[in-house]
């Protein structure tokens, strides 16, 4: 299909007369969704290269036809330090997303929090300014909350995470933004001039509190999500005084536990690859909320 894809794209660029290759870039983690390549065209001694990604299947194309409209929706939101969409489509059902590539460096684990903080913090400030619409009730979330352990019960204990959620939960209305929804250094890209990128948004939505540091915290040390102290001065830049961080934690965590579960029965359906019982049982997430809900419910308890 690859091949299909490139000639789509040349024909959208008017190129008549062209040379292109194709490179496949492995994917790590559970990430069997998509396929991803660097298509590199030459046209009139010219060079362009894009990042291409393809659904694996039928059946797992909405998930990147979702990524494909959410960047449609940030770009008219005018926000920038985003993949610029070049084409996207389907072809015999399969979606694909092709971007123009963005030149430079994928942050790593290995570079501290404190280096990353400041750029991520910048980004995700003009993402909220940018996208904030009318408030959102904390009584929302919560219905969202329950619809999400419905998702995911069959495979994970939630005693107690309710409960703590209405306990910690604000009483007054919250900003509503888009989030990036899978804020991590992974998806994060910084080029030669210094201006961080991100990539991979089919886990954006609309209406959702500012959440996304979140996510970086926990992929850095969940251990900082654990220390309210901590956690709150992270959260500072984007949450009110009077809130308590740890509804926002778990509200995270669960959000994404289920977008995960979602994934990963898709997956099963699709290619029956292992035993679904033990691969949910690898959704870090499902760990971490697990041992969240043991502390901070023990802790509102006393």
């Amino acid at each position: 299909m690859i091949e299909e894809v490139i000639e789509l794209l040349a024909s959208k660029l008017g190129l008549k007369e062209y040379k292109s290759r194709f490179f496949l870039i492995e994917s790590g983690g559970y990430d069997m969704v998509t396929s991803k390549f660097t298509i590199v065209l030459t046209s009139k001694g010219l060079l362009q290269k894009f990042f291409t990604k393809i659904s694996n299947s039928v059946n797992l194309s909405d998930y990147l036809k979702k990524e494909s409209e959410n960047l449609s929706l940030l770009n008219k939101y005018g926000v920038d330090g985003i993949p610029e969409v070049i084409a996207n489509g389907n072809i015999g059902g399969r979606y694909f997303l092709v971007e123009k590539f963005i030149e430079g460096k994928r942050l790593g684990s290995s570079e501290p929090l404190n280096n990353v903080y400041p750029a991520a913090e910048t980004w995700l400030k003009d993402l909220y300014t940018k996208t904030e619409t009318s408030e959102i009730e904390p009584s929302e979330l919560l219905k969202r909350v329950e619809e999400y352990i419905s998702s995911a019960s069959e495979f994970f204990d939630f005693s107690n995470l309710l409960s703590l959620m209405e306990k910690t939960s604000p009483c007054e209305p919250l900003r509503s933004v888009v989030i990036h929804g899978d804020f991590w250094h992974g998806n994060m890209i910084r080029n030669k001039k210094g201006k961080i990128f991100l990539t991979d948004f089919a886990l954006s939505a609309e209406r959702e509190p500012p959440i996304d540091m979140i996510d970086l915290l926990a992929d850095y040390d969940f251990k900082d999500l654990l220390d309210e102290r901590r956690l709150s001065s992270h959260m500072s830049s984007f949450l009110p005084t009077s809130t308590d961080p740890v509804f926002f934690t778990l509200y995270s965590m669960v959000r994404k536990l289920a977008a995960k579960v979602k994934t990963r029965i898709s997956l099963y359906d699709q290619y029956l690859v292992k035993d679904l019982d033990a691969s949910m049982m690898e959704i870090r997430e499902a760990g971490i909320l697990k041992l969240l809900t043991q502390i901070y419910f023990k802790k509102d308890s006393n």
